[in-house]
């Protein structure tokens, strides 16, 4: 039977592979920077390395893609250091392994995605008790009643890779869904420039932003707290001619990881 994945368009399937593949090929040569071996057996399983329809992408799109999955991990390390019961919702999981990278035996996850994606994610991702996957649009306001937690201080919100592939409409939905349903809670989210379409009109991009601070217009009940431009990450890893182009700040500032506060609900007198 063919995999419901070869069905998909091209760039749908680079959306869901390509950041696999870049978390594999950094595992497998340099585990100090993305350490994921789950990633690695599930690359191995697909027969990812094999695959024809997955284009190289360039250098500087690899580091950014390896860049950004590497702070998101630390940021995630960084909140288990305060609460080292963090309930952390992980929308749009696509083909994400992050919780095994970065679980402390008391973390609890939720990997919430269309059901598709979640029904193969069971087949060939390890289960585990304190991984929940919930196959609903990360936009579906079903999904905030299925969360588990005792303490709102518990709860991180991930949305890495997805604001760029989803309209502006859908964004503000989910940024109005979390205002509304969690608030005082922390969303770590990042951005595509402009730039980042630029001389490829077939890839999927729809949601473009050269300014994280625009986010306050979709959703009053936020702000934005921490701007990270991916291209000034982890440079020491960075090959001398991608170095050489993140000193462009528009190169820089293509992919954007970016903190979003949502505010506490008003005390009553």
């Amino acid at each position: 039977m063919q995999n419901w994945i070869d069905l998909l368009s091209q760039p749908t399937q680079e959306m869901l592979y390509q950041p696999l593949a870049v978390r594999v090929r950094i595992a497998q040569t340099d585990p100090a920077y993305i350490h994921d071996p789950v990633a690695v057996d599930l690359c191995l399983a697909l027969k990812l390395p094999g695959r024809k329809n997955l284009k190289k992408v360039s250098d500087l799109e690899n580091h950014r893609i390896a860049a950004r999955a590497a702070h998101y991990d630390q940021l995630v390390r960084r909140h288990l250091q305060d609460r080292p019961d963090l309930v952390v919702i992980n929308l749009g999981a696509a083909l994400d392994t992050r919780f095994y990278r970065v679980d402390n035996g008391r973390l609890r996850w939720y990997d919430i995605d269309m059901p598709d994606v979640i029904h193969f994610r069971r087949q060939h991702l390890p289960a585990h008790e304190r991984v929940t996957e919930l196959g609903l649009s990360p936009f579906d306001p079903a999904w905030p009643h299925q969360i588990v937690y005792e303490d709102p201080g518990q709860l991180l919100f991930l949305a890495e890779n997805l604001f760029a592939y989803h309209q502006e409409s859908e964004i503000r939905r989910l940024l109005e869904l979390l205002a509304t349903a969690f608030p005082g809670s922390t969303l770590f989210c990042d951005i595509q420039s402009r730039r980042a379409k630029r001389g490829r009109p077939d890839h999927p991009f729809v949601f473009l932003l050269d300014r994280a601070e625009a986010l306050k217009h979709l959703e009053y009940r936020l702000r934005v707290s921490q701007i990270w431009p991916v291209g000034s990450l982890f440079a020491e890893k960075q090959p001398a001619l991608v170095r050489l182009r993140n000193r462009w700040p528009a190169v820089r500032k293509t992919n954007q990881i970016i903190t979003l506060q949502f505010n506490e609900p008003p005390r009553r007198a």
